[in-house]
């Protein structure tokens, strides 16, 4: 997923300027977050969060604690788990407003935003980031994500649906006014992720006759099988790649 690795450039980039006093840079806060970063960095996420949550819940006036909730973060942003990325990247900026990790922090929360539904809020950040952060890896992270957030509140762009697999409609027209909710999938371990916010989505605005899109990148019948047992109402797009680049589609759904 390009988004995760894009997180993961971004906490390797910021990390080594977390902040603290010099009389700190030996404390147990410190080499807890390292040790949560080195085993994140090799695979052990969950242990790695354990640690930093354990930081957080033990030490709650240590130095690092505002460090642990930025890496917290950014890897609950490659879980998918945005309600609590959110949540940890508010905290972090909260408890360290000057820290020199702070534009990272708020390209994190700005992901979250987007994440559970507040993409206008994240907008203005993203485009704020990708002119003006102090960090270079941040504004070209913001600046890669622009091509993806600029669209956010604008017209969507047209979509070429094929036939229409599951759910009363037919054909295009008859959704203006509906809640439509377009996916894309290329049936990969962040497809599956996505399944909860998809559920609770549909769950949320069921009385508002939702409609899902499913555009397939790949996968085809077999792909498609799948989804209309998931799915309150679905498509197949004509062309999913070409839809794709027109909503600049830049990783897991």
């Amino acid at each position: 997923m390009r988004e995760a690795r894009a997180g993961g450039r971004v906490v390797l980039a910021l990390l080594a300027l977390l902040g603290g006093s010099a009389a700190a840079q030996e404390d147990e806060g410190r080499r807890a977050l390292e040790e949560a970063q080195r085993l994140a960095a090799s695979g052990r996420k969950d242990r790695a969060i354990e640690i930093a949550l354990t930081l957080i819940r033990e030490r709650p006036d240590d130095p690092w604690r505002p460090s642990a909730h930025f890496f917290l973060a950014l890897l609950y942003h490659e879980r998918r788990q945005f309600r609590t990325q959110l949540a940890h990247a508010e905290e972090a900026l909260a408890r360290a407003p000057e820290a020199p990790w702070r534009d990272g922090a708020e390209l994190a929360r700005a992901t979250a935003l987007a994440g559970v539904g507040r993409a206008l809020e994240a907008r203005p950040i993203v485009e704020r980031l990708m002119n003006g952060a102090p960090h270079e890896s941040v504004r070209e992270e913001a600046a890669s994500r622009w091509k993806t957030f600029s669209l956010f509140g604008e017209p969507a762009p047209a979509l070429s649906v094929e036939r229409w697999l599951r759910g009363p409609v037919r054909d295009l027209a008859s959704l203006k006014g509906r809640v439509v909710l377009v996916l894309f999938f290329e049936g990969c371990a962040g497809c599956s992720a996505a399944y909860p916010e998809v559920l609770e989505i549909q769950g949320r605005h069921s009385a508002k006759d939702i409609h899902t899109i499913g555009i397939a990148v790949g996968g085809g019948e077999a792909w498609l099988a799948g989804q209309e047992k998931r799915l309150h109402s679905i498509a197949a797009d004509r062309s999913g790649k070409e839809t794709w680049d027109r909503y600049q589609g830049a990783g897991s759904p």
